[in-house]
């Protein structure tokens, strides 16, 4: 073993070492902004989404109230995995005399046909009472009174109405 070629040897280790060090800095700096900049964008994003999502919650209650039932909508998002953010749609439509203030989340097995319909055209509503750049300014609905019985149908078609005499802008604004 000749010693001079095992100085050699271990100054180019240590110079790679150095070397893969400042790489591995400079990685981990750049990860740092990265992350600093996605807390931001999301710190942004959050705070116009969560008052979005509020009004629509308050409205699509109110509406709800008018039919004698409860209605909200919850924003869930997962802080690590965007994809998986949702808003959660809660209905209660019946007193229940164990869980007065449960509210349950709409799916396709837990409300009628009919309930779904209701929820549905409701959500629909309180999107169209947002502002303009923040909601839908066009909404088409066909046959959302399947499933419907009369009395729904009449509560909705009133609520449609109701919320369609606050739309109406004669001068076009």
């Amino acid at each position: 073993v000749d010693p001079d070629k095992v100085r050699r040897e271990q100054l180019e280790r240590r110079k790679e070492m150095a070397l893969l060090q400042e790489r591995t800095d400079c990685r981990q700096q750049a990860l740092g902004d990265v992350s600093r900049e996605m807390s931001e964008l999301r710190d942004q994003w959050l705070s116009q989404l969560k008052p979005t999502v509020e009004t629509i919650s308050q409205r699509f209650g109110d509406l709800f109230a008018n039919l004698h039932a409860v209605g909200q909508v919850d924003f869930l998002c997962d802080d690590t995995d965007y994809a998986k953010c949702e808003l959660a749609i809660l209905v209660k439509f019946r007193s229940d005399a164990d869980n007065m203030d449960t509210l349950h989340r709409l799916s396709a097995h837990r409300q009628s046909g009919g309930e779904k319909s209701v929820s549905t055209i409701l959500y629909l509503l309180a999107l169209s009472q947002l502002p303009r750049d923040r909601g839908c300014a066009f909404s088409v609905v066909d046959e959302i009174n399947q499933g419907m019985d009369a009395v729904n149908e009449r509560l909705v078609h009133h609520q449609i109405l109701t919320v369609c005499e606050g739309c109406i802008d004669i001068d076009g604004d």
